[in-house]
């Protein structure tokens, strides 16, 4: 289980925004992104759904708060979303860190597909 807290928390770091004092994600100067980050996750929430393999019928499929619950992978929770998420939030301040962001998180997700691994399928000889 990972809080949107702690995904929001992973994503300041990312981007710099941390209190240099406390180290507390949540302050005066990034008040609006912490008010903005339960609507940004719900909408990635439908992004990375396809790729998780446990917790998609106990994770809500919508964040009103904080302290809301993800009950996906930690890799989904501790990677992705904290990547995606920090793009989202800087998309306006500063364009070429969101992009950069972005890619990472777009390059890190299509490593996370179930199928990732392939199968292997019968082929039928229709030549013989």
């Amino acid at each position: 289980m990972t809080t949107v807290s702690e995904i929001f928390t992973a994503a300041c770091a990312l981007i710099d925004a941390l209190d240099p004092r406390t180290g507390s994600a949540v302050s005066a100067e990034n008040r609006d992104y912490a008010d903005r980050t339960p609507h940004i996750l719900t909408v990635l929430l439908g992004e990375v759904l396809p790729y998780c393999e446990t917790g998609k019928s106990d994770t809500p499929r919508t964040f009103s708060s904080m302290e809301d619950a993800l009950y996906l992978e930690n890799f989904i929770c501790k990677t992705i979303l904290p990547q995606a998420l920090a793009a989202r939030l800087l998309v306006e301040e500063n364009p070429s860190s969101a992009a950069f962001f972005d890619a990472s998180y777009k390059s890190v997700l299509r490593e996370a597909r179930p199928d990732k691994k392939g199968r292997f399928e019968a082929i039928e000889d229709v030549y013989s």
